[in-house]
């Protein structure tokens, strides 16, 4: 799950990995948490709106790259909507995607 910090350009938020939902599909990664996303989708970011508009693009999220992580996160495109159906119900999350956060 994302979180964003402010930064020092009224534009720009820090996107944090907040932690990773354990889950089959993306074993290995558990313990990543608390370090800043850099990249969605390949696709370079600089605040939480750019990650809603990059997904909404792509129809997926799939791949994350992180600053303190010399391996980006990836995740296996075929098996996205079985994951996300078991982590919905696991966890108890009504809707895996929140509304994209108002423009500033």
């Amino acid at each position: 799950y994302l979180t964003q910090l402010a930064a020092t350009n009224a534009d720009d938020r820090i996107v944090i990995l907040a932690g990773v939902l354990a889950d089959p599909i993306n074993i290995g990664y558990q313990h990543l948490r608390d370090d800043i996303v850099t990249h969605v989708n390949r696709t370079p970011i600089r605040n939480l709106g750019e990650v809603f508009r990059i997904i909404e693009r792509d129809g997926r999220l799939s791949r994350v790259t992180l600053k303190g992580n010399a391996v980006d996160i990836v995740l296996d495109e075929r098996e996205l909507p079985a994951a996300n159906r078991r982590i919905a119900e696991l966890y108890r999350i009504p809707a895996l995607q929140r509304q994209a956060p108002l423009e500033e």
